[in-house]
């Protein structure tokens, strides 16, 4: 801490500058975790400060109403520890009512070790590793000793019941097995230095350097900016190549899954920037491709069968000459297989959606385009003009100009329209 510095008063997470310190009545500008401190902290008032209370980092550490950890009875306890028992809990220097909600042997008697999930009587600051004391009651008797070993437990049944199995490793091995265990977890989301930080109580630079250590190890996976662990990594890339499969698998005609259907599968809690690193990440490993619009495995190839590859040309041949936007059974016209192709062509692009229940080829809808392009250029002009130039019905005109005013290719004024921007298609070769 710093003459100058913010921090934040924790629980209350009340933010001031610091004023004033002092080390053993020596005013200083620097201060450090260790020692005795008195600092002048304006923003607050004397009755907004309770003993235990935290001074640290502005959003730096995380509010818990329940934690895991390990215990030690003493050899003389009055009593043993078992679920449901109501106690005092005193971490740091602060005093709370807590209650056992798990425990791990069900009864742990004088002098021996066990595991303890603990349910606090109010969300209080916690950093990992701190050492805690449970007393009794009434009578007040001191009970046991424990380390902190997990301020945001997972509360499951199943997770319960195997507590021993993910507490012992953090008890074990230290800052870097704490953050391995907490990057397994699916239920926190995706995690980045800050989102750890806060969660340990440490700094980001501490953060940073057991991060830094896990990644060259190969335990945990560095992205832009965020980090999963390799079991997590290994874990979302299994389930999501089952699930590409099994949707292969029930649709086998579809060029793949919609992506965004995919990236909501894959990184559910994540952004769509995460969601897209880790989709490359998952391809780059050789399990799958994808496009703008669509996923797939590698390897998989639609299978048509020969009446269904003979429609699908037929259609496609049928795109290349239709001047006019169609109703789905008129383009269909009672063929054979025609409903099972009919999505690959609208997949491929082949055929659009115009408005309603009218589809266009691709074809159509391009020519018109360049059309316009090549004959107004920036000139405004009227839809009769689009029509007569085109050869097409009025209705037909229509359509196809609100379909370009929503792709933002041009833009209505009054009664005319022009240009508004070039397709990607047409690209920069035609400057209007």
């Amino acid at each position: 801490m710093k003459l100058g510095q913010e921090v934040m008063l924790y629980p209350q997470q009340l933010s001031s500058k610091i004023r004033r310190i002092q080390v053993h009545d020596e005013s200083v500008a620097e201060a450090v975790a260790g020692q005795r401190v008195a600092m002048n902290l304006p923003a607050f008032s004397k009755d907004q400060v309770k003993r235990g209370d935290l001074v640290s980092l502005p959003n730096h550490v995380a509010l818990s109403d329940r934690f895991a950890g390990w215990i030690q009875m003493t050899k003389d306890s009055p009593r043993p520890l078992h679920k449901g028992m109501e106690l005092r809990l005193h971490v740091g220097s602060r005093k709370v009512a807590c209650k056992v909600e798990h425990l791990e042997p069900e009864v742990v008697l004088a002098g021996e070790m066990g595991w303890v999930l603990l349910r606090v009587s109010e969300s209080i600051p916690l950093i990992l590793f701190d050492r805690f004391v449970l007393r009794n009651l009434s009578p007040v008797e001191t009970l046991c000793g424990g380390q902190v070993l997990d301020p945001a437990p997972p509360l499951g049944k199943r997770a319960r019941r195997g507590m021993m199995n993910w507490l012992e490793p953090i008890r074990a091995g230290g800052p870097k097995a704490a953050i391995l265990a907490r990057l397994d977890r699916s239920f926190i989301g995706v995690q980045d230095h800050s989102d750890l930080a806060r969660a340990f109580g440490w700094s980001r630079e501490e953060t940073e350097t057991w991060i830094n250590a896990l990644a060259e190890s190969g335990d945990v996976v560095l992205y832009s900016n965020f980090f999963l662990s390799r079991t997590r990594e290994v874990e979302l890339f299994a389930r999501f190549t089952k699930a590409v499969a099994e949707f292969h698998q029930d649709y086998p005609l579809r060029r793949g899954m919609p992506k965004k259907q995919g990236l909501d599968l894959l990184l559910p809690k994540g952004t769509q920037k995460q969601q897209m690193e880790v989709m490359q990440a998952w391809g780059t490993a050789g399990f799958g491709s994808g496009d703008e619009t669509m996923i797939w495995l590698s390897g998989f190839e639609r299978k048509l069968t020969p009446k269904q590859a003979a429609v699908y040309r037929e259609l496609k041949e049928l795109a290349e000459t239709q001047r006019e936007a169609m109703k789905e059974s008129q383009w269909l016209s009672e063929r054979s297989e025609a409903e099972a192709v009919w999505p690959i062509l609208l997949e491929e692009g082949e055929i659009v959606r115009l408005g309603g229940d009218l589809f266009g080829s691709r074809k159509f809808i391009e020519e018109g385009i360049r059309l316009i392009v090549e004959k107004f250029g920036k000139a405004p002009f009227a839809v009769g003009q689009f029509r007569d130039a085109y050869e097409i019905s009025r209705k037909q005109a229509i359509l196809l100009l609100e379909a370009y005013d929503e792709r933002k290719w041009t833009m209505r004024q009054g009664d005319q329209r022009i240009v508004r921007e070039l397709p990607k298609f047409i690209g920069e070769a035609c400057e209007l």
